[in-house]
């Protein structure tokens, strides 16, 4: 039993969970932009798809948000607080 634990640990020691990803969608792009760098990502890169007003998009909001080229990642997902985080918004 300690083994499987300790190995279950040490599988993610350094890397970090965002939990889900739709978790992000329509909240202020601003706000999830620190709640990345609070949970310890380094590397947030934002785009403005310049769509805000265009049928239901609400300027400044979160379309989108990829991890490591991943954006469709779920609480279950470790990632490395190096990696490229994405943000879109409107």
């Amino acid at each position: 039993l300690y083994f499987s634990i300790s190995g279950g640990v040490a599988k993610h020691q350094g890397k970090i969970s965002a939990g889900n990803c739709s978790d992000y969608v329509d909240k202020n792009y601003e706000v999830v932009v620190m709640q990345f760098e609070e949970l310890g990502f380094d590397n947030i890169v934002t785009i403005d798809l310049d769509d805000a007003g265009l049928f239901w998009n609400k300027d400044g909001t979160v379309e989108s948000v990829s991890i490591a080229g991943n954006s469709s990642f779920e609480s279950i997902h470790y990632f490395y607080p190096t990696d490229k985080v994405i943000i879109s918004y409107h």
